[in-house]
């Protein structure tokens, strides 16, 4: 369990009754503004470490074991974390059973207790025998949930038999968000102030991808998290219990006419990763500012990396950080023992 002493209140406020739906991506008529965090650190320069497989996308830890995700023949690798030692890889691509087509982000992927569950766009919900797997070098089937809706963007697994999806409009002015259930789509008033956030206009094939967020699904806390790729938005809301907020953390937020109108080289990336943990969840901003929140979405602390990232996970075990970068290809290790104590 991660352990946290913050001695100081959040500095935030809480916007009640604000009438940000159907104007920008803060649908939820809780909104919180957040500028400053009650903890705020600015790490020294990580270790490098020399064992990232070329072309990597992505990095997950899992227990003493990193996880990359590798646009290859193969495209999970698992690495000791201690030595660098390759252990093993899985996920073939191609057309076959229980092969993919795409490498998949670690968003995508629900890891507990060595199982890994991956959606597959062909309609199947798989849990994979983690160590099984790496050491067979093939996937490790413990489960198959078939008849899933095809071709959606994300699928989080609520219980055996309901999910929560995420899949583009067919006139691509924005996202549909749904629960399934015995073959059955769904809505709660979360979702259906999320499906209400659509761009005016025609389609363009590209202009939708504004709309973009990350998403991850706890499925203890029953919330889902999402934060938005071009806008200072985040939000986080239950599928189960009557709770959302959306939380703003800049002055980078849009009206829906403006997201449809302005030139799309305007607009930068804001949150690149999200990884939720046992007491709070973590957000990356702009490549070098991670920003903590607890479950009821009140700042806890944000960290400032020396180099740019574009991936990252936690050891809270160990006390470590590790930081990833697409471009350089870096893979940074840094000692935030005190930052978590």
């Amino acid at each position: 369990m991660t352990r946290w002493i913050v001695p100081l209140v959040a500095l935030s406020v809480t916007l009640c009754g604000c009438s940000s739906r159907n104007i920008s991506l803060a649908v939820f008529e809780d909104v919180k503004s957040v500028r400053e965090f009650p903890y705020s650190s600015t790490l020294e320069n990580g270790e490098v470490l020399n064992f990232v497989p070329a072309g990597a996308l992505d990095v997950a830890i899992i227990g003493d074991t990193i996880i990359f995700s590798v646009p290859s023949e193969k495209f999970l690798y698992a690495y000791d974390i201690a030595d660098g030692t390759c252990l093993g890889s899985f996920l073939r691509k191609g057309n076959g059973p229980y092969e993919f087509l795409n490498p998949p982000f670690m968003q995508d992927l629900v890891i507990s207790d060595g199982i890994v569950g991956i959606y597959d766009p062909e309609g199947h919900f798989y849990d994979f025998d983690l160590e099984q797997s790496i050491n067979q070098s093939v996937p490790m089937v413990i489960k198959d949930i078939e008849k899933l809706p095809r071709e959606l963007k994300s699928c989080f697994r609520i219980d055996d038999s309901s999910y929560y999806c995420r899949r583009l409009r067919s006139d691509e002015k924005g996202q549909q968000h749904f629960l399934w259930s015995g073959g059955k789509e769904t809505y709660n008033g979360s979702i259906e102030a999320l499906n209400e956030v659509l761009l005016e206009g025609k389609g363009d094939g590209y202009r939708h991808n504004l709309l973009s967020s990350i998403a991850a699904y706890n499925k203890e806390k029953d919330i889902v998290v999402e934060a938005a790729i071009y806008q200072d938005v985040i939000n986080i809301y239950s599928l189960r219990k009557a709770f959302e907020l959306s939380i703003v953390t800049g002055e980078n937020i849009n009206t829906i006419e403006e997201l449809s109108t302005l030139p799309y080289g305007d607009f930068k990336d804001v949150y690149m990763d999200l990884r939720l943990y046992d007491d709070c969840f973590a957000c990356l901003r702009a490549g070098n500012c991670l920003q903590f929140f607890d479950w009821f979405g009140a700042p806890l602390m944000q960290v400032l990396l020396p180099e740019p990232a574009t991936a990252f996970d936690i050891d809270w075990d160990n006390g470590f950080l590790y930081t990833y970068n697409i471009e350089t290809e870096r893979l940074l290790r840094y000692n935030i023992g005190n930052e978590i104590e």
